[in-house]
């Protein structure tokens, strides 16, 4: 086993939590693909409370508009929706085929995010998302 950052006690675990993640996400998005279009509904608890969207709203809407084929409008909704459908893609046959490989990919990429530099480069993006989103926004209203 690695050392470092391990948010997982064993592969299983690991296996457990990406597969009820997948589940989850995989609902969720089936639900919205099938959910009447003109309810606006946020479950994003910052924006019902603020007024204002997080780095993460619009992923669902992106994602929803990827799978359409509606690329541009995807990436128009969330730039992180494009990166969420590749991995909601991608994922399964990683954990099916090479489970332990994708363990470990997942402890060397906590451990490298543990590390000040990557942190501040990801809350940078993550800034910079949310500023994108905020103007995305204001510019729509």
């Amino acid at each position: 086993t690695k050392k470092g950052v391990k948010s997982f006690k064993s592969l299983r675990s690991f296996k457990a939590f990406m597969w009820g993640g997948l589940f989850l996400a995989y609902f969720w998005i089936l639900y919205n693909l099938l959910k009447d279009k003109g309810a606006d509904f946020s479950v994003c608890p910052f924006r019902n409370v603020t007024g204002l969207p997080c780095p993460g709203c619009g992923i669902t809407r992106s994602v929803c508009f990827a799978l359409s084929g509606s690329f541009a409008e995807s990436f128009a909704m969330n730039p992180l929706g494009l990166a969420v459908v590749s991995v909601l893609f991608v994922l399964p046959f990683f954990l099916l085929l090479a489970p332990q490989w994708s363990y470990s990919r997942w402890i060397d990429m906590e451990n490298l995010l543990a590390k000040p530099s990557v942190t501040a480069v990801v809350i940078a993006f993550l800034i910079a998302l949310w500023i994108y989103n905020i103007v995305r926004e204001t510019s729509v209203s």
